[in-house]
């Protein structure tokens, strides 16, 4: 994932988001009233349908369970608006001067972060 990648989002009919409507209603909304956006998804990978697409045999899902609690425990113990949250999706691939760039510029806002 790359900033050139959004050069010309203001130039899009539409943008594409992998999730629905009623799981994330609120985002949707939001960003509806800066660009215009459909919700097609979920979209599930070929490996778990028919295996029509060679070579796909991984999706970035984990089947660990994770224990919400913890990260619910350490945001309260941090001053509202003093967290940066960070998300790629299962499906953005950074290269690791990308990751290295985005872990500098966390470190140097003075915010805690999560969700790396």
């Amino acid at each position: 994932m790359t900033m050139s990648q959004f050069a010309n989002l203001d130039k899009a009919d539409w943008i594409l988001i992998n999730t629905f409507y009623k799981l994330e209603c609120e985002v949707v909304d939001t960003m509806s009233k800066v660009c215009p956006l459909l919700t097609i998804g979920p979209t599930i990978p070929s490996i778990y349908l028919d295996k029509s697409i060679e070579d796909e045999d991984d999706y970035g899902i984990s089947l660990c369970e994770i224990d919400a609690s913890l990260s619910i425990n350490w945001l309260r113990t941090k001053p509202t608006t003093s967290v940066v949250y960070m998300s790629f999706g299962s499906c953005a691939t950074l290269s690791s001067k990308q990751m290295e760039e985005i872990a500098w510029g966390l470190k140097r806002s003075n915010f805690h972060f999560c969700g790396w």
